[in-house]
């Protein structure tokens, strides 16, 4: 037996298997979404434990420029499906300049993303998608300083791609057909995860040499 997948308009036989009520997915997204933010302050005081990093004048700048590309960079489809660059300039403000760049950059720029792709009415779902994405930053930026290089920039993508696939999928799939969704969507994001990582890991390594030439 088959079960139509009316949320994308698919038909699978996969709804069943992780089919909550929707009330009850609901809860268990909010409930998620609030165990990362917690998990992101959690990170954020171990991160100041090791390294400084502060609100300046500089530092709003820096975000504001970059939250900027990251705007721009959602409208830069790749490969279809969705795929775009609004996070890169965000981990690259993680692993270039820091804690506070990178989940600011993250946060605001998926907000700008769903704002702009008309998914407003959505938000009560899909903002957990917001502590996620702040989430894989920090896990980006603290890894990325934690260890020595190359290490350093393999760890710091695995953090991000899985926090950021999974972080923002998993909640939304207790709401939005549980299993099937998880299928459809999880290579789509993990392409899309995978694509903006590896970009803004090159990208710092590129930047970092070039000042060492300077």
């Amino acid at each position: 037996m088959r079960y139509q997948y009316k949320c994308i308009g698919i038909d699978m036989p996969l709804e069943h298997i992780f089919k909550v009520p929707y009330e009850v997915g609901l809860v268990i997204n909010w409930l998620l979404g609030f165990i990362m933010v917690c998990l992101l302050y959690l990170l954020w005081r171990v991160y100041r434990k090791h390294y400084v990093s502060t609100w300046t004048t500089k530092c709003v700048a820096r975000i504001t420029v970059l939250l900027a590309l990251s705007i721009m960079g959602a409208q830069i489809q790749i490969g279809g499906g969705g795929v775009a660059l609004d996070s890169m300039p965000g981990f690259f403000a993680a692993g270039y300049f820091g804690f506070i760049e990178g989940v600011t950059v993250c946060i605001l720029g998926c907000i700008a993303s769903h704002i702009f792709g008309g998914l407003i009415g959505l938000i009560p779902i899909i903002w957990t998608s917001y502590p996620a994405m702040g989430l894989a930053a920090g896990l980006y930026a603290y890894t990325y300083r934690r260890f020595k290089s190359p290490l350093n920039c393999v760890l710091a993508i695995i953090c991000a791609i899985l926090v950021n696939t999974f972080g923002c999928l998993i909640p939304i799939a207790f709401v939005l057909g549980g299993l099937a969704f998880l299928v459809v969507w999880t290579p789509v994001l993990l392409y899309a995860a995978t694509l903006n990582t590896v970009l803004a890991t090159i990208l710092i390594e590129v930047l970092k040499r070039f000042r060492r030439t300077i």
